[in-house]
């Protein structure tokens, strides 16, 4: 198979070396973590000594991006897994000591995290840590001693990728490549993480507080990378875009584990929504009742976690990229820049936001009574007709007739026109009425939005002296295909001109709630 102009790019083949797959996950995860973090000190080191003031904000990216993957290795739960590396001295880590004594405390927060990772699993560079704290005054640190089943090699980055062996196109490029390098490496480790969960789900093993563990360690890892893109906004414009010109081809969308990641994340909600079928629920029973359905909506939860974790990765990704090369432009591989807008406006699991959208309509009706209550006992002002009733029949009939033909065909225009332009809809009764034109045209668009075919027809007609009281019968069919039925009183005031000053409804909104 020819090999992408990505994958040529960053090496990789080569960087495979440390992706040991599902069958050896812990393994995987050191072997990436450490590897990642080897990259990071690299690339430091690399921009320490070159002495420019340009790097100081990369170089303060880069020990931010150090804290935070150390505290991803420490989220991880090994499972008192009798795993380690071998005793080993790290090139790259020693880069640490490259950094002015300033940096001190930075330096602490690092090693202490260090430790803090060694507690759980062997890392085998405890002698080395301390001897950096040692270099900028820290009192060291206790190392703890592990008997570990298996010894596994200490990730050698710079001889696996011959990173000293490269020669880089411009002052730009080594950051560029090194940038992706890492998230290829903890793309990796998301990947592995939802792959944990889609084996519980094939097994129907939904042991809650395990899967909500892997699900927060992908969203921490999507923050990161996130985050770690983000170093490629500090490029002086001026290299880069030779380089962009260069690598004509090449592009961090062309990611196969980006690709994955997000592949990996759809199949497991079909999944999921396959295995609450089974069990004769679905998505918006689980969300209304919390204290029977705690776990089931504990995954729900989680899946709304890792959604807002993608959407974050892809808009933080369309920004840097918009700020580099404008948002007019296309990419590498020709996709207009834009496009990635819809990767994190449109919803990836559709089925949850229509869900809760079928719950906040639902509640709408459920409480209908209740609609606007709080707010309304505080407004200084209740409406009321400014003017006298009609008492003309004619006048009366037609105005109603054509209030209830205009809704049955969701004509908003015709149905506003029939108010006064200070006349209100109070539906229901003891809820805070719509008020004036303009929110009266949000009430009918509410109406448009729920139903998809409206039919309202009067029963009877009471006229009399200070208003007329019309009973109807409503037949429906909401936006989900679900049949609706039910009735209500309207009492209408219409002053001479033919417009109307008030309508209020006595209904029962909770009827099509249960009907939902």
């Amino acid at each position: 198979m020819k090999k992408i102009p990505y994958d040529l790019y960053i090496y990789l083949d080569d960087l495979r070396s440390f992706f040991k797959g599902n069958l050896k996950k812990t393994e995987n995860f050191l072997s990436c973590g450490m590897a990642s973090l080897e990259i990071s000190t690299y690339l430091m080191g690399s921009l320490l000594r070159v002495q420019e003031d340009k790097n100081i904000e990369k170089i303060e990216h880069i020990l931010k991006g150090i804290e935070t993957q150390f505290n991803l290795l420490n989220a991880y739960n090994f499972n008192s897994e009798s795993i380690g590396f071998n005793e080993g001295y790290s090139k790259n880590i020693e880069n640490l000591k490259l950094l002015d004594l300033k940096y001190a405390r930075r330096i602490d927060r690092i090693t202490e995290l260090y430790f803090e990772v060694s507690k759980k699993v062997q890392l085998g560079l405890d002698d080395q840590i301390n001897q950096i704290r040692d270099y900028f005054f820290l009192v060291k640190l206790p190392a703890k001693k592990h008997n570990s089943e298996k010894i596994i090699e200490y990730p050698d980055i710079v001889e696996v990728l011959k990173l000293n062996e490269l020669e880089y196109f411009n002052s730009e490029d080594e950051t560029f490549m090194m940038v992706h390098q890492i998230s290829e490496c903890w793309f990796n480790i998301g990947i592995n993480e939802l792959k944990t969960i889609e084996r519980s789900l094939d097994n129907a093993e939904l042991d809650s507080a395990e899967i909500e563990e892997k699900f927060k360690l992908t969203f921490k890892v999507l923050n990161y990378l996130s985050d770690n893109i983000l170093l490629l906004d500090l490029m002086v414009l001026a290299d880069y875009h030779p380089l962009r010109v260069a690598l004509r081809g090449a592009s961090g969308g062309q990611s196969m584990q980006a690709y994955e990641l997000f592949k990996i994340s759809k199949k497991l909600f079909e999944k999921f929504l396959i295995l609450i079928e089974k069990e004769n629920k679905n998505l918006v029973h689980i969300i209304e009742n919390p204290k029977t359905e705690g776990d089931l909506l504990s995954i729900i939860n989680n899946f709304t976690l890792l959604e807002r974790g993608l959407k974050n990765f892809f808009f933080q990704h369309y920004v840097l990229t918009s700020n580099i090369i404008g948002s007019e432009s296309f990419g590498s591989i020709g996709h207009d820049l834009v496009s990635l807008v819809g990767k994190f406006i449109q919803p990836i699991f559709k089925e949850i936001d229509q869900a809760k959208y079928d719950l906040t309509l639902k509640t709408n009706y459920q409480y209908g009574k209740i609609a606007g209550k709080l707010i309304l006992e505080k407004e200084d002002t209740i409406p009321a007709p400014t003017e006298k009733h009609t008492s003309d029949i004619d006048t009366i009939i037609r105005v109603t007739d054509a209030y209830f033909a205009a809704i049955s065909s969701f004509n908003q225009e015709n149905w506003i026109n029939l108010f006064a332009k200070d006349g209100f809809i109070e539906d229901p009764i003891g809820s805070r009425p719509y008020h004036g034109h303009q929110q009266l045209a949000i009430f009918f668009k509410g109406v448009i939005r729920f139903f998809s075919e409206f039919s309202m027809t009067i029963e009877n007609m009471n006229i009399e002296e200070d208003c007329v009281k019309v009973f109807w019968n409503a037949k429906a069919k909401s936006y989900n295909n679900k049949e609706i039925n039910y009735s209500g009183l309207e009492i209408f005031r219409i002053n001479d001109s033919g417009k109307i000053m008030s309508a209020q409804v006595e209904w029962e909104p909770a009827i099509i709630a249960d009907q939902l």
